[in-house]
């Protein structure tokens, strides 16, 4: 180990000074696993298609709706045109193609 690795450890928890029985340091691995086992579960729930479109869903209504349930008719209405003028270009394209 060079000295640059050994600054980065800290001093508690030098390998080379490590004064722990065999069944601490597996009871530290066993806990250690754990701890990275709920991790990766934490991450895996976080990315399944189902728990993205509910945050989807959410952050959609939070922009339309405000804290207290009210609607935003502003943001409706501009959400509404915005749906409407890319449904009118993408007609005026398929029209344009035909011809």
């Amino acid at each position: 180990m060079g000295d640059t690795t050994r600054r980065a450890i800290p001093e508690q928890k030098r390998p080379s000074e490590d004064n722990r029985t065999p069944q601490e340091i597996e009871a530290d691995l066993a806990e250690t696993r754990e701890r990275l086992a709920a991790t990766v579960d934490a991450l895996v729930q976080r990315v399944q298609p189902r728990e993205l479109a509910s945050r989807g869903a959410q952050r959609a209504k939070l922009t339309v709706m405000t804290r207290d349930g009210q609607l935003r008719t502003t943001r409706v209405v501009v959400a509404v045109a915005v749906a409407v003028a890319v449904v009118g270009v993408i007609v005026l394209r398929k029209r344009r193609g035909r011809s």
